[in-house]
């Protein structure tokens, strides 16, 4: 089935369904408050766990696009800022990129976004884009690009660049713009949608996973691809959700 979301309230087709992912986010939002209190024993701390991991599991099982609302849900409501480390490969105008790895400062409001290449950087060695505050003369948005390389830095500072401009193209499928793990759940929730309309949605909860030391939620869902210019991104795409955060960590699409 296929979740909804109205005035903040999960509604799903089936009641008891609808039940368990509110409990989910219930529990989410309870085990994090709980954790981070000053008296939590080891013994409760498990078995708060355990409880919360059984109902995940549940929702997981019934209703794999369920859990993604209930995730995006969250976040909305808890997350307004974070660092991480991003890592990347992807196919750009029929071409394999190296993979790349940024170290990533995030902000929700402004919508902010701060990379700085760590490995195999391309033209770009840092990129900053903060929404609103820069746009060119036909009002398209705009980033602070510091280049890559010393000698080019010796000459100039930084620039600004168009965000979705014929070099950003060339760099990555995704606008800078569009970075996030909101952003991440809504592409992925768009096309879930997109494909269920059309009864062409395959999507499912495989089992228990890690990713980078991390347990997870293993998702795959796959769609009747045809091009980059057919209707769907990906033909089979693969979700890491973080058990803890109901994040996701790893998206991996072919």
């Amino acid at each position: 089935g296929i979740g909804l979301v109205q005035d903040d309230v999960l509604v799903f087709p089936g009641q008891e369904v609808a039940e368990a992912a509110q409990l989910l986010v219930e529990r989410l939002d309870a085990r994090r408050q709980f954790l981070s209190g000053p008296r939590a024993g080891v013994d409760e701390v498990h078995e708060q766990g355990a409880a919360f991991d059984m109902t995940q599991e549940f929702v997981a099982e019934s209703d794999p696009v369920g859990v993604f609302r209930a995730a995006l849900a969250g976040y909305e409501r808890s997350v307004h800022d974070y660092t991480c480390t991003f890592e990347k490969q992807e196919r750009v105008g029929g071409r394999l990129t190296a993979e790349q790895v940024t170290r990533v400062k995030f902000r929700e409001k402004l919508f902010s976004v701060n990379m700085l290449w760590v490995k195999n950087e391309g033209k770009a060695r840092r990129a900053v884009y903060v929404e609103g505050w820069w746009t060119g003369e036909r009002g398209e948005k705009l980033a602070v690009v510091e280049p890559a390389g010393a000698i080019a830095r010796l000459f100039v500072d930084d620039v600004l660049r168009p965000i979705d401009g014929p070099e950003a193209k060339k760099a990555a499928r995704r606008r800078i713009d569009q970075f996030g793990f909101a952003n991440s759940l809504r592409l992925i929730l768009k096309y879930c949608d997109l494909s269920a309309e059309r009864h062409e949605l395959d999507v499912r909860y495989v089992g228990e996973a890690a990713l980078a030391g991390r347990p997870t939620y293993l998702f795959e869902r796959r769609l009747p691809y045809t091009n980059e210019n057919g209707l769907y991104p990906d033909r089979l795409l693969v979700v890491h959700l973080d058990k803890e955060y109901l994040l996701p960590t790893g998206c991996i699409a072919y």
